[in-house]
């Protein structure tokens, strides 16, 4: 079989890969050169799209017999005789060509995604673009090589802007992005691309995806109480799908249904996973006893969350926290103490150290669980004694620096 290289944007090439594609057709057959002939009349004709239709129908019967590097060479002309498709054509050209590319997720599918992600190189029409990218990921997760795709994530948002796509759109690939992280078992990666595709309903959206944007809520405030690494959610209550969970309270309607009930009581336990404490999470299971095993949450984790959270809380307030403090706040006996400030340490949460004669916890740093305006008070407050500190410094060597000079020269004049 021939192997294409180098390819240049001429007539030749186009008749090259018909003819391969013909003995691929033919399994080799000599004298049945109709599909080659066919080719050859289009290319003739200047029929630049009609014969990447053809040529991109019949381009999935190469799969099973060429090798890859036959299947890459194929495709490259493809995409180079792309360029010379009239724009009206492009996306019906492109779409046949993707077609061939995601026709099976089996035969040859590291190879597809690769020329997948060639193609979404050489094109240059921003549409065309965000459609490869679309289906470039559609694919990787349908074949679960997500992570060969994952590095495009990084520069999704300037990929957005070239696109210039709507806000459906951009819904579109942050819930792709999302599911894909997901499906990689990347959760604390996919929770932020949740935050971001929640975020696309803020300006406003049609009143027929209310029930999607409100399951999309659900999810994310399940996911949020849900993953065990995940313990600073603050900004999920800022999404307007969120905030809406708990629309059922300024309904006036005497008629509110269960779901309705149960998603304002998700919003309440989700407040308490941000800012609340463990008496907090102790007085919601006393009212609804019934609610987290019917959200498909597990008790003893979300109390093993909402102790190291409140235990986060202390810390950040205090610099040196005693025992019998953390133990009320906990809901433990005094001996149980240290244990759960080393889960709190090896969890990232805060970092200290344990006096364990005064039975004190003396802090270091821990995570701030929201960022309120007296946190900002706070962090400013803090830079500006640092800074004022760092210009005490600098004038003290600077101060020190002038001594030296001075010290030097009346030296140098007793010498002399």
């Amino acid at each position: 079989m021939a192997t294409f290289i180098d390819f240049v944007l001429e007539d030749e090439q186009a008749l090259e890969v018909s003819r391969f594609l013909n003995k691929i057709k033919t399994k080799g057959k000599e004298g049945d050169d109709t599909f080659e002939k066919e080719c050859a009349k289009l290319i003739e004709g200047k029929q630049v799209a009609e014969l990447l239709r053809k040529l991109a129908d019949e381009s999935v019967t190469i799969f099973p017999e060429a090798t890859e590097k036959e299947i890459e060479g194929f495709f490259f002309v493809i995409a180079s005789l792309l360029k010379k498709v009239p724009k009206e054509s492009h996306q019906d050209v492109l779409n046949r060509i993707i077609n061939a590319l995601t026709s099976a997720s089996e035969d040859k599918s590291l190879v597809r995604l690769k020329i997948l992600s060639n193609l979404h190189d050489i094109v240059q029409d921003p549409t065309l673009k965000y459609q490869l990218f679309l289906a470039t990921l559609k694919f990787a997760r349908a074949t679960r090589h997500v992570e060969l795709v994952l590095p495009h994530f990084k520069d999704i948002e300037s990929r957005i802007r070239e696109w210039g796509i709507n806000s459906k759109q951009t819904r579109e690939i942050y819930r792709l992005v999302r599911d894909s992280l997901k499906a990689s078992n990347k959760s604390i990666e996919a929770y932020t691309w949740t935050i971001k595709y929640l975020a696309t309903f803020e300006a406003g959206y049609d009143p027929s995806e209310a029930a999607t944007a409100r399951e999309e809520a659900i999810n994310a405030a399940l996911d949020a109480i849900r993953l065990p690494d995940l313990y600073k959610f603050d900004t999920l209550l800022d999404s307007l799908p969120i905030k809406q969970l708990d629309s059922d309270n300024n309904n006036n309607s005497n008629a509110v249904t269960a779901s309705k009930i149960q998603s304002s009581k998700l919003l309440q336990l989700l407040k308490i996973f941000v800012s609340g404490s463990y008496d907090d999470l102790v007085k919601f299971n006393a009212e609804n006893p019934d609610f987290i095993k019917s959200a498909g949450l597990d008790h003893e984790e979300c109390v093993r969350k909402v102790r190291i959270l409140s235990l986060a809380t202390l810390a950040a307030a205090n610099q040196e926290v005693p025992y019998p403090m953390i133990a009320k706040a906990l809901g433990v006996s005094e001996d149980e103490v240290e244990l759960w400030v080393i889960m709190a340490i090896g969890e990232g949460i805060l970092e200290g150290k344990m006096d364990q004669l005064r039975k004190l916890l003396i802090v270091s740093r821990s995570l701030q669980r929201v960022f309120t305006p007296t946190q900002w008070k706070q962090l400013s407050d803090r830079l500006t004694v640092w800074k004022g500190n760092i210009r005490l410094i600098l004038k003290t060597l600077q101060d020190c620096k002038q001594q030296q000079i001075q010290l030097q020269g009346q030296l140098a004049q007793t010498q002399t």
